[in-house]
Formats: C-alpha cells, structure tokens, sequence
C-alpha cells in the first residue's frame, strides 16, 4: 500500500537527516542521477544512478550530495500488509542497497508508478510497485550469486517479456526449448529469479492487468479474457475470483461504486471551498 510518492530534484542545500523524525514505513529510494552519500548507522553507501535502497521504518538515515553531480531521486513510501489488511514486514535478508543492473526497465515501472499515483490511480501504482519489488528482487538473486548470470539474465528479460505481453502462450516446455534448457532445469531457475514458479507468474501479471482494463476499459469480460490469453472466459472468471475474491464483472461494479463515491466527495469539497468555508 503507497502512502506517498514523487521525485525530487535536489537543491544545493538538499541534505537529509531522519534522527527527528524517524521513516514510520518502508521507503524505495532511488537514483536517477547525480551522485552523493547515504550514511546508514555507520556505513556510508556511495550512490549515483540507478542506486537503489530499501529503507527500513524507524531507521537512522543521513544523505547528501555532490554539489557537482546533484541529484534526483525517486521515493516511494509504502507498507506491506498481509491478507487480512494488517501490517507485515519485509524480509530482513532483503538486501538495503543494490546497484541495480537493467535499471533502465526499473526507470519506466518507476515513472509508470509516479503517472498512476499522480492521477489518483492508487490501485494501478500499487500494482506498478508490486512489480518494481519483484524486478529488483530478481535482481537481487542474480548478484548473489545463487543463480547463474546468463541463465539468469534470460529470466529477467522473459519476465519483462510476460509483463509486456500477459496474453502471450508461456508453456513451460515450450520456453524451456527455446532457450536451450530440460525442462526440470528451466523451471528451477525460473522459480529461482522469479521468485515463483512461471504458471503463477503468469497467472499473477494476467489476474494485475485483467484488474487495470476492468477498471479503464469498456471492454467486456469476455474480450478482457481473449486479450489476456484466455481461450475460455468461464475458465478465466474462476481464476480471477480464485485470486481476488470475487468474480471480474463484480470487481468492475465495486470499482464503478468507490469512483461515483469519490466523485461525490471532490464537488461535496469544492462546493465548500467555493462557498469561502475552506482558505
């Protein structure tokens, strides 16, 4: 869940010291130019572009910059909640800094974020941030080592590829010919980057954008299913119900409803301030 985001292009003065005011949630900082230090307890984090944090609550951070390369970077505040609405947190393995290696595909899923919560899109910039975490996760996995580079790399660009395309065919045998691989091999190293096995991989970016044309789209459910790869729409309203809780034709009403309502509240609060009851 976002609570805030934007970018920020530094100011000569720009420092940032969080001992007053501790971060109450988590905070993915990152670069997208310019150069400075991040002190963090008492390791110092030199930072530049695509440089990349994940900034704990309560944590004691302290940066500044190069008032020769200054920066500008992107933050995004958020919390983790679990099924049931209530806090989670992450888990404390996950690395604090990262060097990011394809980060010109972490720009665009940022900047998508910024656009989606910058048109009251909270829904669409959650599922943006949900797929930053998992980039960079992947990312993650490839820098320590556990999985080997150029098997790898091809994940990442296979994922990126399913997010481009969620209504493409993905069989996993088929895939794991084309990319050289038995198909046992291929599935582990999928579930090794990806962090989940490639079927509900799929499933997931399929069941996300199924949720964004829904909301943005005329379309109906069947078409939403054809677009998605779906050769049979009853088989895709199970899964999506599966997923979300309740059938897409619902999700859509439920999501026409929460519009009108917020809607109602924007003229309730402009009649106000035109009134002069609101400075």
């Amino acid at each position: 869940m976002i609570h805030s985001c934007g970018m920020t292009v530094c100011r000569r003065d720009w420092e940032w010291d969080t001992s007053r005011y501790p971060l109450p949630d988590y905070d993915l900082w990152t670069v997208l130019q310019g150069e400075g230090v991040l002190t963090v307890e008492d390791q110092e984090f030199l930072v530049s572009e695509g440089s990349c944090m994940l900034l704990r609550p309560g944590g004691h951070y302290i940066g500044r910059q190069n008032l020769q390369n200054r920066m500008t970077v992107i933050h995004l505040h958020f919390d983790v909640l679990k099924g049931d609405g209530t806090p989670a947190c992450l888990e404390e393995e996950i690395p604090l800094f990262r060097q990011l290696r394809e980060f010109e595909f972490v720009r665009q899923l940022l900047f998508k974020i910024l656009d989606a919560w910058n048109g009251s899109r909270e829904e669409e910039a959650g599922h943006w941030l949900q797929s930053v975490l998992d980039e960079i996760s992947g990312q993650d996995r490839l820098a320590s080592g556990g999985i080997q580079t150029p098997a790898g790399s091809q994940i990442q660009a296979l994922c990126r590829r399913i997010q481009q395309n969620p209504g493409g065919k993905y069989r996993l045998a088929d895939l794991a010919m084309e990319f050289g691989y038995s198909v046992d091999y291929f599935g582990r190293i999928f579930a090794g980057t990806a962090g989940k096995p490639l079927s509900e991989y799929v499933i997931g970016v399929r069941i996300n954008q199924a949720k964004l044309l829904l909301r943005d789209s005329g379309d109906s459910v069947e078409r939403i299913a054809e677009k998605l790869g779906y050769g049979d729409p009853c088989f895709f309203c199970r899964q999506f119900k599966k997923w979300e809780g309740c059938p897409p034709g619902r999700y859509r009403r439920l999501l026409q409803a929460a519009g009108i309502k917020r809607e109602e509240n924007r003229k309730v609060l402009d009649s106000i301030k035109e009134g002069g009851y609101i400075n």
